[in-house]
């Protein structure tokens, strides 16, 4: 199987690390001009300096915004910064998010807001307007949500995280009936256990809990979801439209 990729132009927030990062770096090999969201500038040279290094003779382009995918102002400025050096968005992957790990009794409001904008409202957000980019463009377009195995799979103290990650399931199946009549395919990628920084403290706490249910008997690694995102956006998927494939 070949992927090509060539001048497609890729927007991931939550690019800076994690999963987003390794998927960055897959599509730059492949080609892609990528375009890196996150929170925290700080972050973005490193990000750029890894996909560099990993790609040392590719020549795409790297582009990096500062964004809060929960604030529709801000999501809007993006685009029209990128319209000002691409003509389109080819792919876009909502895989903004956050970790929340509290037990019902003691949850604190703030985190439940936190964790609504990181995890829901930013997908939400990010599928209207980009998706409202997408619509008047020719070509396959595609939009890949992430979802977690706790959206499928509950774990204790994670309630909160969980019914949110399930909510982008269901509301990958519902936009991508509504976005289909554009040329827009919607998709979802639910990870499992995955060794991640968001993610090694709560995974190295519960080991073995996490790993009774794994058939393979190990964790999975950032590259393999990022393969799954791939195959999703390309063109051998042209036909798959408002899935879950399940990484696990």
């Amino acid at each position: 199987m070949v992927y090509n990729f060539n001048n497609k132009t890729i927007l991931i927030t939550g690019g800076v690390s994690g999963i987003g990062l390794e998927t960055a770096s897959r599509y730059y090999e492949l080609d892609a001009n990528i375009i890196i969201c996150g929170r925290n500038k700080e972050k973005f040279q490193a990000a750029k300096d890894y996909i560099l290094q990993n790609n040392p003779k590719k020549k795409a382009k790297i582009l990096t915004y500062q964004c809060d995918m929960s604030n529709e102002q801000e999501i809007k400025k993006m685009i029209d910064e990128i319209k000002s050096k691409f003509d389109e968005i080819n792919i876009f992957i909502n895989n903004c998010s956050t970790w929340l790990s509290s037990s019902i009794l003691e949850l604190k409001v703030e985190d439940l807001n936190d964790a609504y904008k990181n995890i829901l409202k930013s997908t939400i957000l990010g599928t209207k307007i980009i998706g409202s980019e997408m619509k008047n463009k020719n070509g396959d377009k595609s939009i890949i949500n992430i979802s977690s195995f706790a959206g499928i799979m509950p774990q204790k103290n994670s309630s909160i995280y969980a019914c949110l990650k399930a909510a982008i399931i269901n509301f990958t199946k519902s936009s991508a009936s509504e976005l289909a009549q554009y040329g827009i395919r919607v998709n979802c990628i639910t990870p499992g256990v995955i060794n991640t920084n968001m993610t090694k403290e709560y995974i190295e706490k519960n080991k073995n809990n996490l790993l009774k249910p794994i058939s393979l008997n190990r964790f999975g690694k950032m590259k393999e979801v990022a393969n799954g995102i791939i195959f999703l956006s390309s063109e051998y998927a042209n036909y798959i439209n408002g899935e879950n494939l399940c990484i696990t």
